[in-house]
């Protein structure tokens, strides 16, 4: 078998070409060098309807897996393995990279894949008590957001709070390897609000997080909502010592525009500590949808 071929972004490109050059799986079970990882074992990070092998070159992935997979099976441990695919690739997600001159596979599936050797062993904290009120339901979180001034960081904990800050500063790979998550929770054809930050008329880069995670669902991107007077920034109101701004501050901050009556909404945002910023753009929308609902990249607790 010669070397395989794949599309990326209209491109025909060879395996050689891929970013690094290597292969990781995350999970919670551990695993010896030549060991194989078949569909349908248990403690992997999350198959293909129980028939594929989930890998990725993007080792940052790899790490979210593992730390998905703890948490869903309350393990204390996690681990990050490289591992050689074991017959033909499928790719699932892929992107380019250096410029076009290589490419990252975000995720690709293969029937099994063979333990190279152990990159990573990390510790998973117990669940952390919330930083706001209880999250209401109709809002969820793809992770958790932890300041390192409460503690030290786990990488996993570190890489959460770089790609939501690389969303904040509207950093492409961020935003596209956030897309990708927070996509599996929005109904195909939604209507994908981005948040609007504490400046007037900004957005940050969650309006391009908004443009990917429409263009994932099938869905469109429209700003909705805009920020018409500035308010505190949640980094300016800690340093002074406040909370989260209260839900009216913000709605009276805040303009709607008309249109797209009737459809589903799903708001977007990289962080929400409070809360409240959703809640505001939910009042504002409501009266035009009967399903508002919202999806971040993290909720912060401490």
């Amino acid at each position: 078998m010669g070397e395989q071929f794949f599309t990326v972004e209209g491109r025909r490109m060879p395996l050689s070409a891929m970013e690094g050059g290597a292969f990781y799986h995350g999970t919670v079970a551990k695993l010896e060098p030549s060991e194989i990882i078949r569909p349908g074992f248990d403690k992997n990070f999350r198959q293909s309807s129980g028939e594929d092998v989930s890998i990725t070159s993007y080792y940052n992935h790899a790490l979210h897996w593992a730390g998905d997979v703890a948490r869903k099976k309350k393990s204390a441990k996690a681990y990050v393995y490289e591992v050689e695919p074991i017959g033909r690739i499928q790719q699932w997600n892929v992107g380019l990279a250096d410029f076009a001159r290589k490419f990252h596979m975000f995720e690709a599936r293969v029937k099994e894949a063979k333990v190279v050797k152990l990159i990573l062993e990390m510790d998973i904290p117990a669940q952390a008590k919330r930083r706001s009120r209880e999250n209401p339901g109709w809002w969820r979180a793809v992770h958790r957001y932890v300041s390192p001034r409460e503690r030290p960081l786990t990488e996993l904990e570190a890489w959460v709070r770089d790609v939501a800050y690389g969303i904040k500063n509207n950093v492409s790979g961020a935003i596209t390897v956030a897309a990708e998550e927070m996509a599996k929770f929005v109904p195909e054809g939604s209507v994908i609000v981005p948040a609007p930050s504490s400046k007037a008329g900004g957005y940050g880069g969650v309006a391009a997080l908004a443009d990917r995670v429409a263009q994932l669902s099938h869905g469109i991107s429209a700003a909705l909502v805009s920020r018409e007077t500035s308010v505190p920034s949640s980094h300016e109101r800690r340093r002074a010592g406040g909370h989260g701004l209260p839900v009216e501050e913000h709605v009276a901050s805040m303009k709607a525009a008309p249109g797209l009556e009737g459809r589903k909404i799903v708001l977007v945002d990289n962080v929400a500590m409070s809360g409240s910023t959703l809640e505001a753009m939910r009042v504002l929308l409501s009266g035009r949808s009967p399903d508002v609902r919202a999806v971040v990249w993290a909720e912060g607790v401490i």
